[in-house]
């Protein structure tokens, strides 16, 4: 199981009521934080990546020419 960590949100009465509407709507168990939790797992993202996080995968092995551009920079 994830570990949680409680978060602090201000919104209006108007927003509240509306995603508590949401989730009466949607059976969804938790009150709003179950809606808010529901609604960021089931919205499609275009890229599944967390921002500010990076893959070392993705990043590859650096090749002699990054080597070779990084020191003509300097």
């Amino acid at each position: 199981m994830r570990q949680k960590q409680q978060v602090h949100v201000t919104m209006s009465n108007d927003t509240k009521e509306r995603l508590l509407q949401i989730g009466f709507e949607n059976h969804v168990p938790g009150g709003l934080s179950g809606v808010i939790q529901f609604l960021a797992w089931n919205f499609k993202v275009s890229n599944a990546q967390m921002r500010g996080q990076m893959n070392l995968e993705d990043l590859g092995k650096p090749s002699r020419n990054d080597k070779f551009r990084q020191e003509k920079q300097l």
